[in-house]
């Protein structure tokens, strides 16, 4: 369980939160990737597993106050002697100087993720499913509810990873295969289960994309747009 003190932070206070690089998985091993994770908190409200798989075996991720750096958003001793749940991770590609990796992917919030190719900025997220879409019964939100991390070998030049998704109207399994490079390419696959006895959603969206965007003084005049679009 999410403890109250992340839970009640303001999403600018959770943002100071950070994974210490120290205790990356694969640490001091010369690999081309490494992973960091997210601490739940604020809106990420919900926890994932994750496991890190080596050689075929499996190992769950364990994470602990230590590994984290919270700022002033959690005050020291708060959270002394508790495990952390994981909300999400980043990956980072070590090319050449390890010392400086770059951001890859991250994986946060429900089936949300997004990637970036060499001296470029995160853009608009993927999802890995979008159900019911502006309908006027709501939508609803899948989530990636645990992961398998493949550790990589010395030579890779992707990182493979895989996932659980859940629902209450479906079910789905999903591998990614992502591949830096100056423009980064996610292949991905999955495959879905319908929930027997589960209400079908009404629609279904693959490869879905979206982003935030900016919503100016009077938009509420120009049927939701903002008067610039």
């Amino acid at each position: 369980a999410v403890r109250a003190a992340l839970l009640d932070l303001d999403l600018p206070a959770w943002e100071e939160i950070r994974f210490k690089p120290e205790f990356s998985p694969w640490k001091g091993e010369d690999l081309p990737f490494s992973a960091s994770f997210f601490a739940p908190g604020s809106i990420y409200n919900r926890s994932v597993a994750v496991n890190l798989v080596e050689d075929g075996v499996i190992t769950p991720l364990a994470l602990t106050p230590e590994m984290f750096d919270f700022g002033a958003a959690v005050p020291p001793g708060k959270l002394e002697g508790e495990t952390i749940p994981c909300a999400g991770f980043a990956l980072a590609h070590l090319p050449a100087f390890p010392a400086t990796p770059r951001d890859l992917a991250a994986f946060l919030g429900a089936t949300y993720f997004r990637a970036k190719g060499k001296d470029s900025v995160f853009g608009v997220s993927a999802r890995g499913l979008a159900l019911n879409t502006a309908l006027p019964e709501g939508e609803e939100f899948p989530y990636f509810r645990e992961f398998w991390l493949v550790k990589p070998s010395a030579n890779d030049t992707a990182f493979t990873l895989f996932a659980l998704m859940d629902s209450p109207s479906m079910a789905g399994a999903y591998a990614f295969v992502i591949t830096p490079g100056t423009s980064v390419a996610v292949e991905t696959r999955c495959r879905l289960f319908p929930r027997h006895g589960a209400a079908q959603p009404a629609k279904i969206g693959l490869a879905a994309m979206n982003s935030m965007f900016l919503m100016a003084e009077g938009a509420e005049n120009t049927g939701g747009k903002a008067p610039f679009d």
